[in-house]
């Protein structure tokens, strides 16, 4: 069954990821980074979120203080891939016509 809005809390939690995040929490306590008591269940990258959200193999406990890190380091990279991307577009884009060279097709 699809993600629906209505079916969860403002944040986005839906009924059966409270069960599976306590479930994995009970069975899994200490965070895989430091090994302090774990409060997050993570999900691991390359997870889809549409077919794989509550697929126990994605998942990880991480306390608070690794997954703000975890978090922040995927922000800046997800910003860093963009700002490549869209510097690649500026150069063709900025190219005066007589520079592109003649066009034989």
């Amino acid at each position: 069954m699809p993600w629906r809005k209505s079916e969860a809390w403002p944040n986005g939690s839906t009924n059966r990821w409270r069960k599976v995040r306590a479930a994995w929490l009970t069975e899994h306590p200490q965070c895989e980074t430091c090994g302090a008591q774990a409060t997050v269940v993570d999900h691991k990258d390359g997870c889809d979120y549409t077919t794989q959200r509550y697929d126990r193999a994605y998942l990880r406990s991480m306390c608070e203080p690794c997954h703000r890190e975890r978090t922040a380091a995927q922000a800046l990279d997800a910003m860093s891939r963009k700002r490549q991307a869209s510097s690649v577009i500026i150069e063709v884009d900025e190219r005066r016509p007589d520079e592109r060279g003649s066009r034989d097709w």
